[in-house]
Formats: structure tokens, C-alpha cells, sequence
């Protein structure tokens, strides 16, 4: 499936989707010269294995080729679900990628590994977003690279490839190349009493909360500046291994207010 435009708006659960069912699902490319946005509860470009099928068919891979890309208000670009194994997802951007509000790129798979993300653009902003990777079953998390001019994690923006909850599968690898990298503060408290999540902090993480092992962490870039609890983690908060963190700052590295690599 290709879709090709000047401008692409996703909103109000519009969707572009590809099922797999017994054979492997189609591959999804979007190219928007201009500008992209996916905004909204359930407006999404997906590729994933349909829960009924009886059989675990690979799903497509997810392309997506814009001048600026904005996922909102809960949109998201996701390849996988409970029944597949899943495709990669690749985004590029001549201008800007922004993630705000719950807006997010992921991929997920269970006994199954999980699929890479590779992301590249001049900048890049997760303001109380997310791309996430993680395992929270046999299979291991998948890989995120990003080759980003000015990377922004704020309001519990995060990058997070972990070996979550009772995960048996390893945390994945994160590579982080940019110029500057600057994380700071945390997610918002959640409306009607829901419970914060369990690392709320703004940063990137490869951790691990059960038996499997977390992933490593590699940013290299001339400044990273991590500011009011902003983190680089790769800790471990059950039986499994801790990770490695590697940081490169050719320039200089900013650790303030309980901010720090862990």
C-alpha cells in the first residue's frame, strides 16, 4: 500500500491500516512532500497480524516519508500486535518529527520479537510522547536508531526499547546520534486518580523489571543536557541484568536537578 500527497491530516480515527492474516501482511509507505499529522484516539497508520488468524504471519513493514511529521493527542504509528511478528517502522523528516500528548510510534509483538524503529530528521521533539520498542513476553524488544539533528524529550517524553513487567525477553539497543540532546521534567499527572506510570521521567531507557536482561545505550552528540530528573537508564529493577550506557558528548554533558544516567 503507497499513498503519495502534497499534505496528508489524519484525524478523528482515520486510519491507514494492512492486516495479515496467514501470509505476511503489505508493506505501508506514506510520502508527504509537505506536512503529515495523525492526531486523535485511534487515528493511526498500522501494520499488524489479525488476532483471530491461527496462524502468526509476519506484518509489513511501515514507511513514512514527510516534510514535518506531528502524532497527537494520542495518534499513533504502530506495526504489531498480539498475534504476529512484527515489521519494522522507518521515519524520515526533511524538517521536523513532533510527538505531543500521548502521540507515539510503536511496535509490539509477545512470544515473538518485537520490530526495529529507525528514525531520522533535523528535529526531533517528544513532549509527553513516546517511541517505544519494549518486550513484555518471550520476545525481545526491538532496535530504535535515531540520527536527529536537535533531539527534545520534555513533559515524560520518552525513547524506550525495556524488557517490561514480567518479561522474559531482552531489552533492545537505542543509538542515539544528534547534534544536541536535552531532557527534562516529567509526565503530567493522569486525570481521574489512574495511577503514574512506573518511570514517569523524561529520557531514554533500555531497563529491565523482570528476568530478562535490559539493552544498551549508545548517544553520541556535541551536547547533552539533562535537567530536572531527565535520565538515560538502563537500570534493572528485578532479576534480570542491568544494561550499558555509553554517552559521547563532544562538547559537553549537563546533569541538574536529580537528573542523571542510571
Amino acid at each position: 500500500m503507497a499513498v503519495s500527497v502534497g499534505d496528508h491530516g489524519m484525524t478523528g480515527g482515520g486510519t491507514i491500516s494492512s492486516t495479515a492474516f496467514q501470509g505476511r501482511g503489505g508493506d505501508v509507505s506514506v510520502t508527504a512532500t509537505g506536512s503529515a499529522l495523525i492526531s486523535g484516539a485511534g487515528s493511526a497508520i498500522r501494520s499488524g497480524g489479525d488476532a483471530s488468524s491461527p496462524n502468526v504471519a509476519p506484518a509489513g513493514d511501515i514507511t513514512v516519508n514527510t516534510g514535518t511529521l506531528t502524532v497527537a493527542d494520542s495518534g499513533v504509528i504502530q506495526n504489531g500486535t498480539t498475534r504476529d511478528v512484527a515489521g519494522s517502522i522507518t521515519v524520515t523528516a526533511k524538517d521536523a518529527i513532533v510527538l505531543r500528548n500521548g502521540g507515539a510510534i510503536l511496535s509490539q509483538a509477545f512470544t515473538n520479537n518485537v520490530g526495529n524503529v529507525t528514525i531520522a530528521a533535523p528535529s526531533l521533539t517528544i513532549d509527553n510522547g513516546l517511541i517505544q520498542t519494549s518486550t513484555i513476553q518471550e520476545g525481545n524488544a526491538g532496535n530504535i536508531v535515531a540520527e536527529i539533528g536537535t533531539l527534545t524529550l520534555i513533559s515524560g517524553g520518552q525513547i524506550v526499547a525495556s524488557s517490561a513487567q514480567d518479561a522474559t525477553g531482552a531489552g533492545g539497543s537505542i543509538k542515539v546520534t544528534a547534534n544536541d540532546v536535552f531532557a527534562s521534567g516529567q509526565s503530567p499527572p493522569l486525570a481521574g486518580g489512574e495511577p503514574a506510570p512506573v518511570r514517569p521521567f523524561s529520557g531514554i531507557f533500555s531497563t529491565t523489571d523482570g528476568v530478562g536482561a535490559a539493552g544498551q545505550i549508545a548517544v553520541a552528540a556535541h551536547t547533552v543536557n539533562l535537567a530536572d530528573t531527565g535520565r538515560i537508564d538502563s537500570s534493572t529493577t528485578g532479576g534480570g541484568q542491568g544494561g550499558t550506557i555509553g554517552v559521547n558528548a563532544s562538547t559537553s554533558l549537563s546533569l541538574t536537578g536529580g537528573a542523571g544516567l542510571f
